[in-house]
């Protein structure tokens, strides 16, 4: 089944059913353009026979970065950022795969030695517990393997949202304890 091409709903089609996560690599120039290193790496995935590989973060926004050393797109691109792009999408072809870009912006994430005071959607500053809680909500959703109770939405759960229409009290504590532990993933 691994090796069994899969063609997607927009047409894509992809040789097989790996693909290489978004991770964030760092190896960007310091402009944001794709260096050799970054190249050599997505060369290697590419040559690894993954179907698809999804690129690091490629920032939307130079103020707001996810880490020093994105990949940043965030101007009508210079003919020396066109080469470097060109060549990185190159490398990371170059065994026939697909290679899509994680288009990002770090919002609030974005780190203290980049910008010391990000701008993001939300009025609301990240407080580290809530960043810790909704990180072990999603590891729990994640590590589900069974089906969520009837009437019940995963979206809710993993936003930590309870009550009127995530289903009954009653689903959502079975639900909450299978996922966390408290009863077997029946």
């Amino acid at each position: 089944m691994i090796h069994t091409p899969l063609t997607l709903p927009c047409g894509a089609r992809i040789a097989n059913r790996l693909c290489k996560a978004a991770m964030t690599e760092g190896l960007a120039a310091p402009t944001g353009e794709p260096t050799q290193e970054l190249n050599q790496l997505y060369g290697l995935w590419s040559d690894g026979g993954a179907g698809l590989l999804l690129s690091g973060n490629v920032q939307m926004d130079g103020d707001h970065l996810e880490r020093p050393g994105n990949v940043v797109v965030d101007s009508e691109p210079s003919i020396s950022m066109q080469v470097a792009l060109e060549r990185w999408a190159a490398a990371g072809t170059r065994a026939g795969n697909h290679f899509w870009a994680q288009i990002s912006h770090a919002g609030r994430q974005c780190q203290k030695i980049v910008n010391r005071h990000p701008k993001a959607p939300s009025a609301m500053s990240a407080q580290v517990a809530g960043l810790e809680a909704e990180g072990e909500r999603l590891g729990r959703l994640l590590a589900w393997q069974g089906p969520a109770p009837s009437g019940w939405s995963t979206k809710r759960w993993a936003s930590g949202q309870t009550g009127g229409g995530g289903g009954t009290d009653r689903s959502q504590a079975k639900y909450a304890l299978a996922v966390g532990g408290g009863e077997g993933h029946g």
